[in-house]
């Protein structure tokens, strides 16, 4: 699907993350839309999205969302310590 473009400048923005599980690193997750005068949702994506401008995708995916982590735990309380740092 994506044969032609490098993966460190790649970003996949979704609200499923199982839409980039096999490339995690490139993941940008947000909230789904449900048609609310309220939702600001694209507000801080906007703003992630311009820091990347100059920044390798993957690395600065890493350090922002932990998706990686999602997938080393085996129940949602020892994601939640790993993540929270309880």
């Amino acid at each position: 699907m994506f044969s032609n473009r490098r993966l460190e400048n790649l970003i996949m923005v979704d609200n499923s993350s199982f839409v980039f599980g096999l490339n995690i690193g490139n993941g940008v997750p947000v909230l789904p839309f449900y048609d609310c005068p309220e939702d600001d949702e694209l507000i801080p994506l906007e703003r992630y999205l311009m820091t990347l401008k100059h920044q390798d995708v993957q690395s600065s995916n890493r350090r922002t969302f932990h998706l990686a982590e999602y997938s080393q735990h085996n129940d949602h309380f020892a994601l939640a310590q790993s993540l929270f740092r309880l």
